[in-house]
Formats: structure tokens, sequence, C-alpha cells
């Protein structure tokens, strides 16, 4: 992670999406860039897109398996443990812009994609595999607040979705890149060579 990012930026978005924890602290410690997802996205004038360009992460599962995640990120485990929220709060401490959507067919292309995010071979494989094959490759540029921006739950946002709406905008005008404009690019320089062998 890049301390010296200076950048800061004012966000305000009334989206959220849910995110375990876990990957809600790699994504904030700069240990990736990416979104492997299955839902929230779709295909309109044959190109891919999200449906929401900018958005608050909303992390979930405190208590999940460590099958879930690779061995060497297992700390991460306790540390979003020993940091959830209270009950009936949210605590929004990320954010998201997206910057491109790959949608990866070839089960062969998930293991090149090893080193740019914390899941376990067995989840990506069940991501890939769950309803239609395939799965979304998002890159995103990543924002944090040093102290997170705490609402109420709602039952409204429970459920099997990915993108939930709040009430009204969330704004922060503190925001800093995880990344720096340099380390950021590399990062996806190297996302792109390792899906199509070259940069695209």
């Amino acid at each position: 992670m890049n301390s010296d990012a200076k950048t800061i930026r004012s966000v305000s978005s009334s989206i959220g999406l849910k995110e375990w924890a876990a990957v809600c602290l790699a994504l904030r410690n700069g240990k990736q860039s990416l979104l492997l997802r299955k839902g929230g996205i779709h295909e309109s004038g044959n190109q891919f897109q999200i449906d929401h360009p900018e958005f608050w992460f909303i992390p979930t599962r405190f208590h999940q398996s460590s099958e879930e995640i690779i061995p060497e990120e297992h700390d991460l485990l306790d540390t979003c443990c020993e940091n959830k929220p209270k009950e009936g709060e949210i605590a929004l401490s990320e954010y998201a812009v997206v910057e491109e959507i790959h949608y990866i067919r070839d089960e062969a292309k998930l293991s090149r994609l090893k080193g740019f995010h914390i899941l376990s071979e067995e989840t990506i494989e069940n991501r890939f595999y769950y309803r239609t094959t395939g799965i979304f490759a998002v890159i995103v540029r990543v924002y944090q607040t040093e102290n997170p921006l705490i609402i109420q739950d709602d039952p409204s946002y429970e459920g099997c979705k990915s993108f939930i709406e709040f009430p009204s905008s969330i704004h922060s005008d503190q925001m800093k890149p995880v990344l720096s404009e340099d380390e950021h690019a590399d990062v996806v320089k190297r996302i792109r060579t390792s899906l199509f062998g070259h940069e695209a």
C-alpha cells in the first residue's frame, strides 16, 4: 500500500456492494484491486457493464470459513473479527471506482489471476460454475477513509443481492487512494497481461 498517497477525493454514492469483510480489508491494504463477481453485471450493446460504476463496500461475513481464502491471508479473518461493527451498524471505509470489466469464459485463465486476489481456488471455481459458466473480473480503483462512516443497518439490506441502495447518498470528502497512480497503473497492466498475454 502506498502510504504517501496524498490525493484527497470527495465521493458520494447511495449504492453499496456487499463483499466479504476479508476481501474489503485486502482491498484496503492494497493487496487486491480486482473483484471476481457473478452478479450485478449485465451486457448491453456487446459491452459488459456493472450496474453502478462507483459504490461503497459493505463488509459481510466477519466470521467466515478460512477455507474460502488463501492460507497466506488467514490473518485477515482475525482482524475482521476484532473490528466488527456493533450490532445494527454498518461501517463504510472503502469506496470503489470501476475501471474495467472482463468476462472470463476459460477456466484456465483463473489460475493466471493468482496473486491479484485472496480467494481460494475452490471459492473461485464455485463462483465460476455457479448457474452459468464464467465469471466477471472487475478492476477497481480503491479509496479509503481513515475513520469509518457509521450508518444504521436495515432489514431491507438483507437477502441474496449484491448491490443495495441507501436512503440517501453517503458522502465523504476525505477519501485517499489506496495505491498511487503509478502503483495502480502497474497492477492494471499486470492483470491485463495475465489475462491476455499483453496489455489490452
